[in-house]
């Protein structure tokens, strides 16, 4: 138990807070079978990018070339040998090899994210699906049950009506690209 489930559980009865116990568990075991899946080199570069994220790399990286660049250009007066006269040739190879190097691992540590979001905005379509014919099936079980008491006035309405039933994901779909559509032709 840490330090937070005190906290969390005082402002949450027992089934809400076991309830969202569960659903974090189930959080946490997606994203780690989304790291188990990882092969060595993509962890590899996972944490390189990582690392090439952070301000330090963007200090060392600034600090290197400027001890690089005056080193080159002070060494003659000093009475050094240089090893990159200016324009810099061997600079500007490796700051090339070095960015092409970077450019791959953050593309493919994208590629990864991307495809890890769109797993997960796949699970959110379908749990929302699930939810929106849950949603449904109780709007048309109170409807039931409305019509069924004899202590309740029986009424129409037209709100419940729709509301039970069940939408069509395609439908929505294509009445959203039509207003998409008409949107961008206007």
């Amino acid at each position: 138990m840490n330090k937070r489930e005190p906290i969390i559980s005082q402002k949450l009865s027992n089934a809400q807070f076991s309830n969202l116990d569960q659903n974090i568990q189930a959080i946490i075991a997606l994203h780690d079978q989304a790291e188990r899946k990882l092969t060595q080199d993509q962890r590899l570069i996972e944490q390189g990018t990582a690392w090439l994220s952070r301000p330090a790399f963007i200090y060392l990286s600034l600090l290197g070339m400027m001890f690089w660049i005056v080193y080159n250009l002070a060494a003659p007066k000093l009475g050094f040998v240089t090893f990159d006269q200016p324009p810099f040739p061997i600079l500007q190879d490796t700051l090339a090899i070095a960015s092409f190097i970077v450019t791959i691992m953050i593309l493919s540590a994208e590629n990864r994210q991307g495809k890890t979001q769109e797993r997960q905005g796949q699970l959110d379509l379908q749990m929302n699906l699930l939810a929106e014919q849950k949603i449904t099936k109780i709007i048309a079980l109170i409807e039931e049950l409305r019509r069924d008491l004899p202590s309740v006035k029986n009424r129409h309405d037209e709100e419940a009506s729709t509301m039970q039933e069940a939408t069509d994901p395609m439908a929505v779909l294509s009445a959203l690209e039509e207003k998409l559509e008409a949107g961008n032709h206007s």
